[in-house]
């Protein structure tokens, strides 16, 4: 997984939340529209729309003149690659000081951590994006 593109996107998403725009856009990838579809299945982004071959316009999304998102953070790098068992993630889902979500890469794709137990997951997979809601 290339996550130069993941980067991009998040600070895209960051610089945009901090000058409180409308809408942002990133590079086209396979892997940056499947974490678009999730991130508008939890609830963080108003939406998105590509643009062409080349362009994802990414529109945020506001509560009381405030973005839903408090940060959003690349736990896996390049450098530093990050993998947990299924036993750490269920883990971190009992953590009652922690308001947000994961995002895992695994074998059957692009997850929640929510996910795990909805679909009874029996693997790991790499932590991609940690998010404060």
């Amino acid at each position: 997984m290339n996550n130069y593109y993941i980067s991009y996107l998040l600070n895209q998403m960051k610089i945009g939340k901090a000058k409180k725009v409308l809408f942002v856009e990133t590079v086209y990838t396979n892997t940056n529209y499947s974490l678009l579809d999730i991130f508008f299945k939890i609830g963080i982004i108003s939406g998105f729309k590509k643009i062409d071959n080349k362009k994802l316009r990414i529109f945020l999304k506001y509560k009381n003149n405030k973005s839903v998102i408090k940060d959003i953070q690349l736990v896996s790098k390049p450098t530093k690659r990050v993998y947990w068992s299924k036993r750490v993630i269920l883990n971190n889902l009992q953590k009652s000081d922690f308001f947000g979500f994961y995002i895992i890469s695994t074998k059957k794709g692009l997850v929640t951590n929510f996910s795990y137990l909805y679909n009874n997951i029996n693997f790991g997979g790499e932590v991609i994006i940690k998010i404060y809601v």
